[in-house]
């Protein structure tokens, strides 16, 4: 009964929004002449509010609240975005030029006048649907690119990285590359095997993955084991979990279950070709520079997991040499990385993915997710020690970046 009150008022909300936007629509762009075209566009304005629904009806009922298919998901999230997005837009503008009209009708009652009519000039009214219709153009072009080419148009962003506990003078050459979801690629192998071919092409050191391979379940790496296997790196690739790989997310028959999930996603790690950090380190020597490798299993501030053991992944490191620690939530930086007697000096961390939406052009950054996490994209520093957070492979949820491209961090560490 609570789920069918749900929908209802769900429906009855969005219809309500809609119909109001299509009158808007036909106010400002009157098809009422043409039959043949107001039919067609009668049925592809609400084709959209349907298929919404039908969807939300399917997740609760037949699903019965278990998580649907990735598939739904993305198709409903996409279609959410790329359509509700701009008629916000709408709503206020048509909001806007209704009150302004409620206000004249009041104001000629007081004054018993007859309304003006304006000849060939736009009326306020009309002026402020047509501009409101303009600008809610701009967010559904630009949405609609980023789930067509943004969430495939890798970027390899490039930072260099001096210490004084390094004595090379050829640079490290560390390649990361976080937050694949490869649950969400679907059967899209062509860009990720292009994204790859970019990875090889730079030629790296070491390869570091840190976190997040999946959605939920483990059998969605399976069909790109080869793909990531065919990373390579000189002297090794390594990864550690996220929060989306511990399976927290989805239903499971039993605990056993999950573990087993859990188990088998390790594997993949392996058969991929990783070697896979689970709050412990490795020693790697370099061009005869000794390089401490950490990374911990996720620990992020709730209700994020805590499963990150960071005594046990640095108990080897004295903090003389070059320390590179791999942990995926970026917050574990502050909560307890900086006050860490062996102070690691580069933390590579991502999860926030920039949250797919936002802007980045000559330095400036901005998107919603500052809002949830003081370091969400780029380079950060504290106490002599760096932080780097990036903005992820993959996507979940919205099937789409805008303005907050993939990215593939290549990092030069020299003296």
């Amino acid at each position: 009964m609570g789920r069918l009150l749900f929908v209802l008022v769900f429906y009855l909300l969005f219809l309500g929004i809609d119909w109001y936007i299509y009158r808007g629509l036909r106010l400002s762009f009157p098809l009422h002449e043409k039959p043949l075209i107001k039919l067609i566009s009668q049925i592809a304005y609400w084709s959209v509010p349907v298929k919404l629904t039908a969807l939300m009806i399917w997740f609760l009922f037949i699903y019965q609240g278990s998580k649907p298919q990735t598939s739904q998901i993305l198709l409903f999230m996409g279609m959410f975005i790329l359509f509700y997005v701009p008629k916000l837009i709408l709503l206020v503008f048509n909001g806007a030029s209704d009150l302004l009209l409620l206000s004249e009708w009041i104001w000629l009652k007081i004054k018993g006048a007859p309304a003006e009519k304006p000849g060939f000039l736009l009326t306020r009214k009309e002026f402020l649907r047509i501009t409101g219709t303009i600008i809610a153009a701009l967010p559904f072009l630009g949405i609609l690119h980023g789930i067509v080419f943004g969430r495939f148009a890798f970027r390899v962003d490039k930072k260099k990285i001096k210490s004084p506990k390094l004595s090379n003078k050829e640079a490290i050459r560390v390649v990361q590359i976080s937050d694949a979801h490869l649950g969400s690629f679907l059967e899209n192998k062509a860009p990720v095997r292009k994204a790859i071919e970019a990875i090889n092409d730079l030629n790296p050191d070491i390869v570091v993955f840190t976190g997040d391979l999946v959605n939920d379940r483990a059998e969605e790496a399976e069909p790109w084991i080869e793909e990531f296997k065919a990373i390579s790196a000189r002297y090794g690739k390594f990864s550690i979990l996220g929060n989306h790989d511990y399976g927290d997310y989805t239903k499971w028959p039993s605990k056993e279950d999950k573990e087993a999930n859990l188990n088998r996603l390790k594997e993949i790690h392996r058969e991929m070709g990783f070697d896979l950090l689970l709050n412990d380190a490795r020693k790697l020597n370099i061009q005869g520079q000794e390089i401490c490798l950490a990374g911990v299993e996720n620990w992020g501030l709730p209700p994020f997991p805590q499963h990150g053991k960071l005594n046990d992944a640095l108990a080897q490191h004295d903090g003389s040499s070059f320390c590179l620690l791999l942990s995926h939530d970026p917050t574990h930086f502050d909560e307890e990385v900086v006050n860490h007697p062996s102070k690691p000096d580069l933390t590579l961390s991502g999860h926030t993915h920039g949250m797919q939406f936002g802007l980045m052009f000559a330095g400036f950054k901005w998107s919603p997710v500052q809002y949830r996490y003081e370091k969400w994209a780029g380079m950060y520093a504290k106490s002599q020690q760096q932080l780097y957070v990036n903005r992820g492979f993959g996507y979940i949820g919205f099937p789409g970046r805008v303005g907050m491209p993939p990215e593939i961090s290549l990092f030069e560490l020299s003296a």
